[in-house]
């Protein structure tokens, strides 16, 4: 590596990796040899004359984040900062569906509509300091104010789904999102969004078991708890994904759960220790979860018979 390279490497440590064309020239690269080096797979083009002076890079996330800085050096707006759908993607939001749309979004202080470019939509709303953070050294909207961003963009279900990642991953509170619907109030779609807020919870640990609340939404089932303690005959605390009553126990089951023997076995083990202390487990699949509402309904209500919850043609034991 000669001294100019060096050079970069250094000034591009303190920007993000990432370099600009006149950077590159102060540091005696024109542009012939960075188009060479780019096409030698030596560097990486990130957007027309920002580059990050090294190979590619095979991490998603890592290329993400070149992406969102190259964009927020695109735009040289003071105070621009990384949201919306961009910024869940950093904050490693999981989806029901993955968004199509793979630009870079850019909150900033612009005028007016929307501007678009290739791989860039800037937003015109300068987000408020409480509303930005640092990330790796990028300004992003914080975990709450992209939550509340994506339940204004998406419809209600997909829209839980991405906010009660963001909650569960970020342990993001009632008081802080609640805060952040105060702030937009009034802007588009706010509506939707505190629909979706005030039905989401930061417990939820999967996409799959957000399914199972709007499922059990649709069915309109009896009153649960998510993510119950329990302690076992052996003092081992045990967690329930949901718990109806006192006893009736419901776990969802997707395949990724149980990816080797081993873990067949913990599971067993675990549900045999949790029936030994009263509370047995029913079992939705996604069968069961994305079925008919009204066979959910009675799985439910059977399993709460059984343990003793309910009585039928009375309703639920413990209320």
């Amino acid at each position: 590596m000669d001294t100019r390279h060096a050079l970069i490497l250094d000034l591009a440590a303190t920007q993000q990796n990432v370099i600009s064309a006149a950077d590159a020239a102060l540091c005696g690269v024109d542009d012939a040899e960075v188009d060479r080096l780019c096409r030698r797979g030596t560097w990486t083009r990130l957007r027309r004359g920002l580059y990050h002076p090294l190979s590619p890079p095979s991490d998603p996330a890592v290329r993400l984040r070149l992406d969102c800085a190259a964009a927020i050096r695109a735009v040289d707006i003071k105070d621009a900062a990384i949201a919306h759908l961009t910024a869940g993607r950093l904050w490693g939001t999981k989806w029901r569906t993955e968004p199509t749309d793979d630009r870079i979004w850019v909150a900033c202080d612009v005028p007016k509509k929307p501007r678009y470019y290739p791989g860039l939509r800037i937003l015109p709303a300068g987000l408020p300091d409480e509303h930005v953070t640092l990330l790796d050294g990028l300004r992003v909207s914080t975990p709450a104010r992209t939550a509340v961003d994506l339940a204004r963009h998406l419809q209600f279900e997909p829209g839980l789904v991405a906010v009660e990642s963001l909650r569960f991953q970020h342990k993001i509170t009632d008081a802080e999102v609640q805060a952040v619907l105060d702030a937009c109030r009034g802007w588009p779609h706010i509506g939707r969004a505190r629909r979706t807020i005030e039905f989401s919870t930061d417990l939820s640990e999967s996409p799959l078991e957000s399914d199972t609340r709007l499922a059990f939404l649709r069915a309109v089932v009896p009153g649960y708890r998510q993510q119950v303690e329990v302690v076992d005959a052996l003092g081992i605390v045990r967690r329930i994904d949901f718990l109806f009553g006192l006893r009736a126990g419901v776990e969802t089951d997707g395949r990724i759960k149980y990816a080797s023997a081993e873990d067949l076995w913990k599971e067993k083990r675990r549900q045999d220790a949790l029936a030994e202390v009263g509370i047995p487990l029913l079992r939705l699949t996604a069968a069961d979860i994305y079925g008919d509402p009204r066979m959910l309904n009675r799985r439910i209500i059977d399993h709460m018979i059984r343990t003793g919850d309910w009585i039928e043609g009375v309703g639920p034991v413990h209320r």
